[in-house]
Protein backbone atom coordinates (compact mmCIF):
# COMPACT_ATOMS: atom_id res chain seq x y z
CA UNK A 1 0.00 0.00 0.00
CA UNK A 2 1.58 3.79 -0.85
CA UNK A 3 1.43 6.27 1.52
CA UNK A 4 -1.66 8.42 0.59
CA UNK A 5 -4.10 5.86 0.54
CA UNK A 6 -6.41 5.31 2.45
CA UNK A 7 -8.50 2.02 2.30
CA UNK A 8 -8.83 -0.02 4.85
CA UNK A 9 -6.59 -3.68 5.13
CA UNK A 10 -5.62 -5.83 8.42
CA UNK A 11 -1.98 -5.54 8.97
CA UNK A 12 0.02 -8.36 10.29
CA UNK A 13 -0.32 -9.25 13.95
CA UNK A 14 2.86 -9.86 16.65
CA UNK A 15 3.22 -12.59 18.47
CA UNK A 16 3.43 -10.95 21.84
CA UNK A 17 1.75 -8.37 23.71
CA UNK A 18 2.68 -5.82 26.88
CA UNK A 19 0.35 -5.83 29.43
CA UNK A 20 -3.01 -4.19 28.97
CA UNK A 21 -2.52 0.20 29.81
CA UNK A 22 -4.90 2.15 32.26
CA UNK A 23 -6.91 5.16 31.68
CA UNK A 24 -5.93 7.95 34.76
CA UNK A 25 -9.51 9.54 36.18
CA UNK A 26 -9.16 13.09 37.93
CA UNK A 27 -11.71 15.60 39.77
CA UNK A 28 -11.71 18.69 40.22
CA UNK A 29 -13.63 20.87 42.14
CA UNK A 30 -14.28 24.79 41.97
CA UNK A 31 -15.59 27.00 44.49
CA UNK A 32 -18.92 27.91 44.84
CA UNK A 33 -19.65 30.54 47.30
CA UNK A 34 -20.35 33.72 47.42
CA UNK A 35 -17.56 34.76 49.70
CA UNK A 36 -14.24 34.48 48.50
CA UNK A 37 -13.71 30.81 49.43
CA UNK A 38 -10.11 29.91 49.38
CA UNK A 39 -11.61 28.56 52.44
CA UNK A 40 -11.52 26.58 55.96
CA UNK A 41 -8.95 24.14 55.73
CA UNK A 42 -9.18 22.65 51.67
CA UNK A 43 -7.62 19.55 52.57
CA UNK A 44 -8.24 17.60 49.05
CA UNK A 45 -9.75 18.84 45.80
CA UNK A 46 -10.64 14.70 44.75
CA UNK A 47 -12.02 11.79 46.60
CA UNK A 48 -8.69 9.62 46.44
CA UNK A 49 -5.69 11.77 47.15
CA UNK A 50 -5.21 14.96 47.95
CA UNK A 51 -4.09 17.99 45.23
CA UNK A 52 -0.89 20.02 45.67
CA UNK A 53 -0.66 23.44 45.99
CA UNK A 54 -0.28 24.74 41.91
CA UNK A 55 1.77 27.71 42.37
CA UNK A 56 4.42 25.61 44.27
CA UNK A 57 7.64 24.05 42.43
CA UNK A 58 7.87 20.49 42.35
CA UNK A 59 10.88 18.25 40.74
CA UNK A 60 8.91 17.25 37.27
CA UNK A 61 10.77 14.45 35.54
CA UNK A 62 9.23 13.20 32.51
CA UNK A 63 9.88 10.00 31.68
CA UNK A 64 9.87 7.66 28.38
CA UNK A 65 9.72 3.57 28.58
CA UNK A 66 10.02 0.94 26.34
CA UNK A 67 6.44 -0.37 27.55
CA UNK A 68 7.51 -4.45 27.29
CA UNK A 69 10.69 -3.99 28.63
CA UNK A 70 10.37 -0.82 30.82
CA UNK A 71 13.62 1.03 29.88
CA UNK A 72 14.12 3.85 30.18
CA UNK A 73 15.46 5.43 27.21
CA UNK A 74 14.36 9.05 28.27
CA UNK A 75 14.22 11.18 31.39
CA UNK A 76 14.08 14.87 31.76
CA UNK A 77 14.17 16.78 34.85
CA UNK A 78 13.01 20.39 35.52
CA UNK A 79 12.13 22.72 38.70
CA UNK A 80 8.61 23.91 37.85
CA UNK A 81 4.84 23.96 39.04
CA UNK A 82 2.68 20.76 37.87
CA UNK A 83 1.26 21.75 34.40
CA UNK A 84 3.21 24.65 33.35
CA UNK A 85 6.21 22.38 31.82
CA UNK A 86 5.85 20.26 28.81
CA UNK A 87 9.96 20.37 27.25
CA UNK A 88 10.49 18.32 23.93
CA UNK A 89 11.79 14.83 24.73
CA UNK A 90 14.52 13.42 22.49
CA UNK A 91 15.24 9.50 22.38
CA UNK A 92 17.05 7.16 19.83
CA UNK A 93 15.07 4.86 17.94
CA UNK A 94 17.60 2.07 18.00
CA UNK A 95 17.67 2.74 21.99
CA UNK A 96 13.69 2.39 22.29
CA UNK A 97 13.83 -1.00 19.66
CA UNK A 98 16.39 -2.35 22.24
CA UNK A 99 17.88 -4.57 19.79
CA UNK A 100 14.77 -6.25 18.79
CA UNK A 101 14.72 -4.57 15.14
CA UNK A 102 17.90 -6.37 13.62
CA UNK A 103 16.66 -9.84 11.58
CA UNK A 104 19.48 -11.13 9.29
CA UNK A 105 18.94 -9.84 5.65
CA UNK A 106 17.90 -6.27 6.73
CA UNK A 107 19.36 -3.01 5.00
CA UNK A 108 17.97 -1.39 8.23
CA UNK A 109 19.09 -1.94 11.59
CA UNK A 110 20.79 -1.11 14.83
CA UNK A 111 23.72 -3.70 14.84
CA UNK A 112 25.81 -2.11 12.17
CA UNK A 113 26.69 1.77 11.29
CA UNK A 114 25.74 1.24 7.68
CA UNK A 115 22.26 -0.35 9.25
CA UNK A 116 21.36 3.25 11.37
CA UNK A 117 22.40 5.14 8.44
CA UNK A 118 19.79 3.12 6.44
CA UNK A 119 17.39 3.50 9.63
CA UNK A 120 17.29 6.88 9.50
CA UNK A 121 15.67 6.80 5.63
CA UNK A 122 12.91 4.78 6.72
CA UNK A 123 10.08 6.35 7.24
CA UNK A 124 7.84 5.76 10.76
CA UNK A 125 4.26 6.53 11.84
CA UNK A 126 3.00 6.30 15.31
CA UNK A 127 -0.67 4.95 16.79
CA UNK A 128 -1.93 6.22 20.67
CA UNK A 129 -3.58 3.78 22.43
CA UNK A 130 -5.10 6.47 25.03
CA UNK A 131 -8.27 8.93 24.32
CA UNK A 132 -9.69 6.97 21.47
CA UNK A 133 -13.42 6.77 20.89
CA UNK A 134 -15.15 3.11 21.01
CA UNK A 135 -14.85 2.68 16.99
CA UNK A 136 -11.40 2.95 17.00
CA UNK A 137 -10.98 1.33 19.81
CA UNK A 138 -12.43 -1.67 18.09
CA UNK A 139 -10.84 -0.71 14.95
CA UNK A 140 -7.46 0.16 15.77
CA UNK A 141 -6.91 -2.81 18.00
CA UNK A 142 -4.34 -3.00 21.26
CA UNK A 143 -1.01 -4.13 21.80
CA UNK A 144 -0.75 -6.98 20.00
CA UNK A 145 -0.87 -5.07 16.51
CA UNK A 146 0.48 -1.69 18.08
CA UNK A 147 -3.17 0.53 18.19
CA UNK A 148 -2.07 0.25 14.33
CA UNK A 149 -4.36 -2.71 13.22
CA UNK A 150 -5.98 -0.98 9.61
CA UNK A 151 -5.10 2.22 7.73
CA UNK A 152 -6.64 5.20 9.23
CA UNK A 153 -4.93 4.53 13.16
CA UNK A 154 -2.27 6.77 12.96
CA UNK A 155 -1.69 10.05 14.79
CA UNK A 156 1.85 11.22 13.54
CA UNK A 157 5.28 10.02 12.51
CA UNK A 158 7.66 10.94 9.68
CA UNK A 159 5.71 9.98 7.06
CA UNK A 160 4.49 11.50 3.49
CA UNK A 161 0.30 11.47 4.18
CA UNK A 162 -1.41 14.00 6.63
CA UNK A 163 -2.17 11.64 9.49
CA UNK A 164 -5.77 10.86 9.67
CA UNK A 165 -6.00 11.23 13.68
CA UNK A 166 -5.98 15.08 14.00
CA UNK A 167 -6.37 15.27 18.00
CA UNK A 168 -3.48 13.14 19.28
CA UNK A 169 -1.69 14.75 22.81
CA UNK A 170 2.15 14.89 21.25
CA UNK A 171 3.48 15.01 17.77
CA UNK A 172 6.54 12.86 16.94
CA UNK A 173 9.36 13.48 14.37
CA UNK A 174 12.65 12.78 13.70
CA UNK A 175 14.86 15.52 15.35
CA UNK A 176 16.07 18.07 12.87
CA UNK A 177 18.96 17.45 11.07
CA UNK A 178 18.11 13.89 11.16
CA UNK A 179 14.86 14.12 9.07
CA UNK A 180 14.06 11.55 6.47
CA UNK A 181 12.48 12.68 3.10
CA UNK A 182 9.56 11.29 4.08
CA UNK A 183 9.87 7.98 0.86
CA UNK A 184 7.41 5.52 1.12
CA UNK A 185 7.58 1.73 0.34
CA UNK A 186 9.69 0.91 -2.66
CA UNK A 187 10.96 4.38 -2.72
CA UNK A 188 13.83 4.67 -0.61
CA UNK A 189 17.14 6.39 -2.77
CA UNK A 190 20.73 3.91 -2.95
CA UNK A 191 22.82 4.07 0.41
CA UNK A 192 25.14 6.77 0.03
CA UNK A 193 27.86 7.34 2.52
CA UNK A 194 27.69 11.08 2.64
CA UNK A 195 23.90 11.66 2.54
CA UNK A 196 21.87 11.98 5.95
CA UNK A 197 25.33 11.46 7.64
CA UNK A 198 26.45 8.17 6.49
CA UNK A 199 27.59 5.60 8.50
CA UNK A 200 26.71 5.93 12.07
CA UNK A 201 27.72 4.12 15.62
CA UNK A 202 25.41 5.65 18.05
CA UNK A 203 22.80 7.49 18.56
CA UNK A 204 21.89 8.19 14.39
CA UNK A 205 18.02 8.28 14.73
CA UNK A 206 17.16 10.70 17.55
CA UNK A 207 13.46 11.19 17.30
CA UNK A 208 11.88 13.79 18.90
CA UNK A 209 8.20 14.26 21.04
CA UNK A 210 6.55 17.62 21.43
CA UNK A 211 3.31 17.59 23.16
CA UNK A 212 0.31 19.50 21.58
CA UNK A 213 -2.23 21.70 23.18
CA UNK A 214 -3.92 19.26 23.71
CA UNK A 215 -1.77 17.07 25.44
CA UNK A 216 -0.57 20.23 27.66
CA UNK A 217 -4.44 20.58 29.49
CA UNK A 218 -4.66 16.61 29.20
CA UNK A 219 -4.76 14.66 33.13
CA UNK A 220 -3.08 11.74 33.92
CA UNK A 221 0.19 11.54 32.91
CA UNK A 222 1.16 10.98 36.08
CA UNK A 223 0.00 7.11 35.41
CA UNK A 224 1.32 7.13 32.08
CA UNK A 225 0.39 6.99 28.10
CA UNK A 226 1.06 4.64 26.00
CA UNK A 227 1.25 4.77 22.01
CA UNK A 228 2.69 2.07 19.12
CA UNK A 229 5.48 3.24 16.56
CA UNK A 230 5.86 1.22 13.57
CA UNK A 231 8.18 1.50 10.44
CA UNK A 232 6.61 1.40 6.51
CA UNK A 233 8.82 -0.79 5.44
CA UNK A 234 8.55 -3.86 2.69
CA UNK A 235 6.53 -6.70 4.13
CA UNK A 236 5.56 -6.66 7.91
CA UNK A 237 5.47 -3.03 9.45
CA UNK A 238 8.09 -3.88 12.66
CA UNK A 239 6.68 -2.07 15.75
CA UNK A 240 7.61 -1.24 19.23
CA UNK A 241 5.55 0.39 22.22
CA UNK A 242 6.32 3.81 24.45
CA UNK A 243 5.50 5.08 27.40
CA UNK A 244 5.41 8.59 28.53
CA UNK A 245 5.29 9.21 32.27
CA UNK A 246 5.14 12.56 34.49
CA UNK A 247 7.08 12.37 38.16
CA UNK A 248 6.42 14.88 40.54
CA UNK A 249 7.91 15.55 44.22
CA UNK A 250 8.13 18.10 46.50
CA UNK A 251 11.32 20.42 45.16
CA UNK A 252 11.91 23.37 47.67
CA UNK A 253 13.91 23.88 50.38
CA UNK A 254 11.07 25.06 53.63
CA UNK A 255 11.14 27.66 55.95
CA UNK A 256 9.12 30.43 57.35
CA UNK A 257 10.74 34.08 57.04
CA UNK A 258 13.76 34.91 58.73
CA UNK A 259 12.81 34.41 63.09
CA UNK A 260 13.17 37.70 65.31
CA UNK A 261 14.14 38.14 68.43
CA UNK A 262 12.00 37.63 71.49
CA UNK A 263 9.30 39.74 72.52
CA UNK A 264 7.17 39.95 75.38
CA UNK A 265 7.11 37.70 78.18
CA UNK A 266 9.57 35.10 78.90
CA UNK A 267 7.53 31.91 80.41
CA UNK A 268 9.59 29.24 82.41
CA UNK A 269 8.04 25.52 81.37
CA UNK A 270 6.41 23.47 84.03
CA UNK A 271 7.26 20.21 85.12
CA UNK A 272 4.71 18.56 84.22
CA UNK A 273 5.01 16.54 81.05
CA UNK A 274 1.85 15.20 79.22
CA UNK A 275 1.54 12.12 76.89
CA UNK A 276 1.66 13.26 73.49
CA UNK A 277 1.80 11.13 70.03
CA UNK A 278 4.86 11.90 68.23
CA UNK A 279 3.02 13.35 65.12
CA UNK A 280 1.06 15.77 67.50
CA UNK A 281 3.54 17.50 69.68
CA UNK A 282 2.78 20.71 71.71
CA UNK A 283 4.26 23.77 70.59
CA UNK A 284 4.73 27.43 71.36
CA UNK A 285 3.70 28.47 68.95
CA UNK A 286 -0.24 29.34 69.94
CA UNK A 287 1.45 31.39 72.75
CA UNK A 288 3.61 33.41 70.41
CA UNK A 289 0.75 34.34 68.16
CA UNK A 290 -0.79 35.61 71.81
CA UNK A 291 1.55 37.49 72.54
CA UNK A 292 2.76 39.21 69.21
CA UNK A 293 -1.25 39.70 68.54
CA UNK A 294 -1.68 41.43 72.11
CA UNK A 295 1.70 43.74 70.79
CA UNK A 296 0.16 44.95 67.35
CA UNK A 297 -3.28 45.25 69.59
CA UNK A 298 -1.76 47.43 72.17
CA UNK A 299 0.12 49.44 69.84
CA UNK A 300 -2.90 50.40 68.19
CA UNK A 301 -5.43 50.70 70.85
CA UNK A 302 -3.97 50.67 73.88
CA UNK A 303 -6.96 51.50 75.38
CA UNK A 304 -8.35 48.06 74.77
CA UNK A 305 -5.40 46.14 76.53
CA UNK A 306 -5.56 47.28 80.29
CA UNK A 307 -7.87 44.85 80.96
CA UNK A 308 -9.16 41.87 78.62
CA UNK A 309 -8.93 38.68 77.13
CA UNK A 310 -7.67 36.78 74.32
CA UNK A 311 -8.96 33.82 73.42
CA UNK A 312 -7.73 31.09 70.49
CA UNK A 313 -9.96 28.63 68.78
CA UNK A 314 -9.07 25.03 68.62
CA UNK A 315 -11.97 24.81 65.77
CA UNK A 316 -11.26 26.28 62.04
CA UNK A 317 -10.84 28.75 60.95
CA UNK A 318 -7.34 29.50 62.48
CA UNK A 319 -7.03 32.88 60.46
CA UNK A 320 -8.67 35.79 58.77
CA UNK A 321 -7.44 37.61 55.80
CA UNK A 322 -6.88 41.56 55.44
CA UNK A 323 -6.87 42.55 51.71
CA UNK A 324 -4.52 45.12 50.99
CA UNK A 325 -2.93 47.11 48.18
CA UNK A 326 0.61 46.86 47.55
CA UNK A 327 3.40 46.75 45.31
CA UNK A 328 4.64 43.44 43.77
CA UNK A 329 7.54 42.03 42.19
CA UNK A 330 8.20 39.03 39.32
CA UNK A 331 11.11 36.99 38.92
CA UNK A 332 11.86 33.49 37.06
CA UNK A 333 13.65 32.06 39.96
CA UNK A 334 11.28 30.48 42.23
CA UNK A 335 14.16 30.37 45.10
CA UNK A 336 13.11 33.88 45.18
CA UNK A 337 9.74 32.60 46.87
CA UNK A 338 9.05 32.13 50.60
CA UNK A 339 7.51 28.55 49.76
CA UNK A 340 6.26 27.78 53.62
CA UNK A 341 4.96 24.52 54.23
CA UNK A 342 5.69 20.95 53.11
CA UNK A 343 3.21 18.42 52.30
CA UNK A 344 0.64 18.04 49.69
CA UNK A 345 -2.66 19.87 52.28
CA UNK A 346 -3.34 23.53 51.35
CA UNK A 347 -4.31 25.77 54.11
CA UNK A 348 -6.97 28.40 53.26
CA UNK A 349 -9.02 31.55 54.57
CA UNK A 350 -12.46 31.51 55.70
CA UNK A 351 -12.67 35.20 55.62
CA UNK A 352 -11.40 38.37 54.28
CA UNK A 353 -12.17 41.70 54.56
CA UNK A 354 -10.90 44.77 53.16
CA UNK A 355 -9.64 45.82 49.46
CA UNK A 356 -6.56 44.97 48.09
CA UNK A 357 -4.68 44.12 44.31
CA UNK A 358 -5.91 41.31 42.41
CA UNK A 359 -5.01 38.33 39.97
CA UNK A 360 -6.67 37.11 37.23
CA UNK A 361 -9.99 36.58 36.58
CA UNK A 362 -12.27 38.19 38.79
CA UNK A 363 -16.09 37.21 39.42
CA UNK A 364 -18.82 39.97 39.70
CA UNK A 365 -19.59 38.12 42.77
CA UNK A 366 -16.01 39.07 44.13
CA UNK A 367 -15.12 42.29 42.37
CA UNK A 368 -15.92 43.95 45.94
CA UNK A 369 -12.45 42.55 46.98
CA UNK A 370 -10.17 44.26 44.68
CA UNK A 371 -9.15 47.90 44.58
CA UNK A 372 -7.32 47.08 41.61
CA UNK A 373 -7.06 44.42 38.77
CA UNK A 374 -4.02 43.19 36.91
CA UNK A 375 -3.27 40.79 34.69
CA UNK A 376 -0.38 38.33 34.83
CA UNK A 377 2.41 38.56 32.71
CA UNK A 378 2.38 36.10 29.78
CA UNK A 379 5.41 34.69 30.10
CA UNK A 380 6.64 32.50 32.74
CA UNK A 381 7.47 33.71 35.90
CA UNK A 382 6.48 33.96 39.94
CA UNK A 383 4.65 37.30 41.14
CA UNK A 384 6.08 37.75 44.77
CA UNK A 385 4.29 39.65 47.22
CA UNK A 386 5.47 42.05 49.39
CA UNK A 387 7.07 41.05 52.96
CA UNK A 388 4.85 39.83 55.85
CA UNK A 389 2.02 39.22 52.90
CA UNK A 390 0.11 36.18 51.45
CA UNK A 391 -1.46 35.68 48.02
CA UNK A 392 -5.18 33.94 48.99
CA UNK A 393 -6.11 32.28 45.57
CA UNK A 394 -8.80 30.31 44.81
CA UNK A 395 -6.58 27.16 45.14
CA UNK A 396 -5.27 28.13 48.50
CA UNK A 397 -3.17 29.93 50.48
CA UNK A 398 0.52 30.77 48.76
CA UNK A 399 3.34 33.42 49.22
CA UNK A 400 4.33 33.29 45.34
CA UNK A 401 1.69 32.86 42.18
CA UNK A 402 2.80 31.41 38.79
CA UNK A 403 1.62 33.21 36.00
CA UNK A 404 1.12 29.63 33.74
CA UNK A 405 -0.55 28.00 36.82
CA UNK A 406 -2.93 30.88 37.40
CA UNK A 407 -4.11 30.82 33.82
CA UNK A 408 -4.07 27.01 34.25
CA UNK A 409 -6.66 27.25 36.88
CA UNK A 410 -8.41 29.95 36.04
CA UNK A 411 -8.46 31.16 39.05
CA UNK A 412 -7.71 34.55 40.90
CA UNK A 413 -6.07 35.94 43.92
CA UNK A 414 -5.69 38.47 46.38
CA UNK A 415 -2.86 40.29 48.17
CA UNK A 416 -3.90 39.74 52.00
CA UNK A 417 -2.04 40.33 55.42
CA UNK A 418 -2.94 37.49 57.99
CA UNK A 419 -4.04 37.49 60.86
CA UNK A 420 -5.07 34.97 63.54
CA UNK A 421 -8.22 34.77 64.72
CA UNK A 422 -7.89 35.61 68.15
CA UNK A 423 -11.29 36.59 70.14
CA UNK A 424 -11.50 39.52 72.25
CA UNK A 425 -13.30 39.59 75.71
CA UNK A 426 -14.04 42.61 78.49
CA UNK A 427 -12.78 42.15 81.77
CA UNK A 428 -16.00 41.85 82.82
CA UNK A 429 -16.71 39.19 81.16
CA UNK A 430 -12.90 37.48 81.68
CA UNK A 431 -13.61 37.02 85.32
CA UNK A 432 -16.82 35.25 84.92
CA UNK A 433 -15.01 33.02 82.65
CA UNK A 434 -16.57 29.10 83.72
CA UNK A 435 -17.92 25.96 81.94
CA UNK A 436 -21.10 26.86 82.76
CA UNK A 437 -23.54 27.97 79.80
CA UNK A 438 -24.37 30.99 81.67
CA UNK A 439 -21.20 32.74 80.74
CA UNK A 440 -22.05 34.30 77.31
CA UNK A 441 -20.96 37.37 76.33
CA UNK A 442 -20.59 39.74 72.51
CA UNK A 443 -17.57 38.69 71.21
CA UNK A 444 -15.00 40.21 68.52
CA UNK A 445 -12.00 39.22 66.82
CA UNK A 446 -8.61 41.49 66.68
CA UNK A 447 -8.82 41.69 63.02
CA UNK A 448 -12.48 42.87 63.33
CA UNK A 449 -10.98 45.48 65.76
CA UNK A 450 -8.54 46.70 63.96
CA UNK A 451 -9.33 46.72 60.54
CA UNK A 452 -6.66 47.04 57.40
CA UNK A 453 -5.13 50.32 58.73
CA UNK A 454 -3.42 48.58 62.17
CA UNK A 455 -1.45 46.42 60.48
CA UNK A 456 1.56 48.34 58.69
CA UNK A 457 3.79 46.67 56.92
CA UNK A 458 7.05 48.37 58.38
CA UNK A 459 5.89 48.17 62.16
CA UNK A 460 7.88 46.33 64.27
CA UNK A 461 5.07 44.81 66.10
CA UNK A 462 3.45 43.49 63.11
CA UNK A 463 7.26 41.98 62.09
CA UNK A 464 6.74 39.73 64.82
CA UNK A 465 3.41 39.05 64.65
CA UNK A 466 4.20 37.85 60.80
CA UNK A 467 7.44 35.78 61.90
CA UNK A 468 4.63 33.86 64.57
CA UNK A 469 2.20 33.30 61.91
CA UNK A 470 4.90 32.09 59.22
CA UNK A 471 5.75 29.64 62.02
CA UNK A 472 2.89 28.50 63.02
CA UNK A 473 1.39 28.03 59.29
CA UNK A 474 4.68 25.70 58.89
CA UNK A 475 3.81 23.43 62.11
CA UNK A 476 0.03 23.01 60.66
CA UNK A 477 1.00 22.23 57.20
CA UNK A 478 3.53 19.88 58.91
CA UNK A 479 0.52 18.35 60.67
CA UNK A 480 -1.22 18.00 57.40
CA UNK A 481 1.81 16.26 55.55
CA UNK A 482 1.47 13.58 58.48
CA UNK A 483 -1.82 13.02 57.84
CA UNK A 484 -2.63 9.48 56.46
CA UNK A 485 -5.84 10.52 55.19
CA UNK A 486 -7.20 12.15 52.30
CA UNK A 487 -10.28 12.88 53.52
CA UNK A 488 -11.00 16.31 54.41
CA UNK A 489 -13.16 15.38 57.37
CA UNK A 490 -10.37 13.80 58.92
CA UNK A 491 -7.43 15.92 57.84
CA UNK A 492 -9.27 19.06 59.69
CA UNK A 493 -9.59 16.65 63.09
CA UNK A 494 -5.58 16.37 62.65
CA UNK A 495 -5.52 20.12 63.32
CA UNK A 496 -8.10 20.29 65.39
CA UNK A 497 -5.79 17.19 67.62
CA UNK A 498 -2.84 19.48 66.85
CA UNK A 499 -4.53 22.65 67.91
CA UNK A 500 -5.74 21.03 71.19
CA UNK A 501 -2.49 19.53 72.02
CA UNK A 502 -1.20 23.06 72.33
CA UNK A 503 -3.86 24.20 74.26
CA UNK A 504 -3.36 21.16 77.23
CA UNK A 505 0.31 22.04 77.04
CA UNK A 506 -0.40 25.58 77.77
CA UNK A 507 -3.17 24.87 80.27
CA UNK A 508 -0.31 22.30 82.13
CA UNK A 509 1.49 25.35 82.19
CA UNK A 510 -0.65 27.72 83.43
CA UNK A 511 -1.12 30.10 80.84
CA UNK A 512 -4.17 30.22 79.59
CA UNK A 513 -7.51 28.90 80.46
CA UNK A 514 -10.48 26.49 78.51
CA UNK A 515 -13.23 27.96 77.80
CA UNK A 516 -15.83 25.53 74.94
CA UNK A 517 -12.50 24.58 73.53
CA UNK A 518 -10.99 27.98 73.75
CA UNK A 519 -7.59 28.94 74.86
CA UNK A 520 -8.22 32.67 76.91
CA UNK A 521 -5.90 34.46 78.37
CA UNK A 522 -5.69 37.23 80.51
CA UNK A 523 -3.11 40.24 78.77
CA UNK A 524 -3.18 43.31 81.41
CA UNK A 525 0.20 44.12 79.77
CA UNK A 526 1.23 40.86 79.93
CA UNK A 527 2.85 40.97 83.41
CA UNK A 528 0.80 38.99 85.71
CA UNK A 529 -1.05 36.67 83.69
CA UNK A 530 0.01 34.10 85.61
CA UNK A 531 -1.44 35.26 88.60
CA UNK A 532 -4.88 36.63 87.17
CA UNK A 533 -4.92 33.32 86.25
CA UNK A 534 -4.38 31.72 89.34
CA UNK A 535 -7.10 34.02 91.07
CA UNK A 536 -9.52 32.88 88.28
CA UNK A 537 -8.96 29.13 88.59
CA UNK A 538 -9.32 29.56 92.40
CA UNK A 539 -12.83 31.79 91.46
CA UNK A 540 -14.01 28.47 89.79
CA UNK A 541 -12.95 26.32 92.73
CA UNK A 542 -14.73 28.48 95.22
CA UNK A 543 -17.94 29.01 93.38
CA UNK A 544 -18.07 24.79 93.10
CA UNK A 545 -17.92 24.55 96.50
CA UNK A 546 -20.36 27.12 97.20
CA UNK A 547 -22.61 25.59 95.15
CA UNK A 548 -22.01 21.84 96.59
CA UNK A 549 -22.46 23.57 100.05
CA UNK A 550 -24.65 26.39 100.01
CA UNK A 551 -27.91 23.92 100.53
CA UNK A 552 -30.45 25.39 103.09
CA UNK A 553 -30.07 23.79 106.52
CA UNK A 554 -33.52 22.49 106.93
CA UNK A 555 -32.06 20.13 103.96
CA UNK A 556 -29.35 19.05 105.90
CA UNK A 557 -31.45 19.05 109.19
CA UNK A 558 -33.90 16.61 107.25
CA UNK A 559 -31.08 14.41 105.86
CA UNK A 560 -29.85 13.79 109.28
CA UNK A 561 -33.50 12.90 110.92
CA UNK A 562 -34.56 10.96 108.09
CA UNK A 563 -31.25 8.53 108.73
CA UNK A 564 -32.40 8.48 112.36
CA UNK A 565 -35.80 7.78 111.79
CA UNK A 566 -35.15 5.12 109.16
CA UNK A 567 -32.60 3.32 112.14
CA UNK A 568 -35.84 3.39 114.26
CA UNK A 569 -38.34 2.14 111.89
CA UNK A 570 -35.65 -0.86 111.13
CA UNK A 571 -35.55 -1.59 114.79
CA UNK A 572 -39.12 -2.07 115.46
CA UNK A 573 -40.18 -4.00 112.52
CA UNK A 574 -37.64 -6.21 113.43
CA UNK A 575 -38.99 -6.26 116.97
CA UNK A 576 -42.57 -6.90 115.53
CA UNK A 577 -41.85 -9.61 113.04
CA UNK A 578 -38.72 -11.53 114.04
CA UNK A 579 -38.09 -11.12 117.99
CA UNK A 580 -41.81 -11.39 119.32
CA UNK A 581 -42.77 -14.25 117.33
CA UNK A 582 -40.01 -16.03 118.34
CA UNK A 583 -40.54 -15.15 122.15
CA UNK A 584 -43.90 -16.84 121.57
CA UNK A 585 -42.82 -19.82 119.88
CA UNK A 586 -40.93 -20.35 123.06
CA UNK A 587 -43.65 -19.82 125.54
CA UNK A 588 -46.15 -22.21 123.99
CA UNK A 589 -44.17 -24.78 123.17
CA UNK A 590 -44.76 -27.70 126.11
CA UNK A 591 -42.22 -30.62 127.57
CA UNK A 592 -42.74 -34.02 126.11
CA UNK A 593 -44.67 -36.77 128.16
CA UNK A 594 -43.73 -39.92 129.23
CA UNK A 595 -45.63 -43.22 128.19
CA UNK A 596 -45.52 -46.77 129.21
Amino acid sequence: MKGDEVSITRREMLPSAPDEIKTPMTTIRFPKAKTLQILTLLISIGVVQTSPMPHEPHNLTWVITNTATGTVINSTSHLAPIGTWFPDLVFDLCALADGTWDPLGLVWGCQHPAQHSELRRTPFYVCPGEGRSPQQTATCGGPESYFCAYWGCESTGSISWTPPIKDDLIKVQRSPGSESQGWGYGLQPKLDANDLGGPCSSNCNPITVQFTPKGKESVGWEKGKTWGLRLYVSGYDYGVMFTIQLSARQGMPLGPNPALPPVGLTVTQSQITVPISQELRPRSGPWDLLKATYLVLNNSKPELTSKCWLCLDAQPPYYEGIAVPGNYTTSTDNKDCRWQYPGKGRLTLELIQGKGLCFGTIPHTHRHLCNSIQEAPDRDAYIIPPINTWWACTTGLTSCIHTQALNLTNGFCVLVQLAPRILRYSDEMGTRLSPFPAARAKRATVAEILGASAFDFQDENYKVLSSAIDADLMELGKSLSKSKTSLTSLREATLRNQREQDFQSLQQDGLCKPLEKRCCTFVDNLKHAKELLAKVRKRLEDRKREMEQGQPVWITVIATLSGFLGLVILIVICKLYVVNPLMDSSRTRSPPSDTY
